[in-house]
């Protein structure tokens, strides 16, 4: 299962994840502000499946993006 993080929030989403020790457990992190989207126009839920089919430690033939 792949989990992803797809957000409104501005571009402090990373590091408030990150200093809460809980990044590490997501496969993608897709912040509205850094891609230039916003929930929710289909784009930014595009990007994020992209991102969780490139993660590096897991590969997946094919994937559903639901929204």
């Amino acid at each position: 299962v792949k989990l992803a993080v797809v957000s409104n929030f501005d571009t402090r989403l990373r590091k408030l994840l990150k200093d809460l020790n809980v990044s590490h457990l997501f496969d993608a992190i897709v912040v509205s502000s850094e891609v230039g989207y916003e929930k929710p126009a289909p784009e930014i839920f595009k990007i994020a499946l992209g991102n969780t089919l490139r993660h590096p430690h897991k590969q997946e033939a094919s994937a559903q993006c639901s929204y």
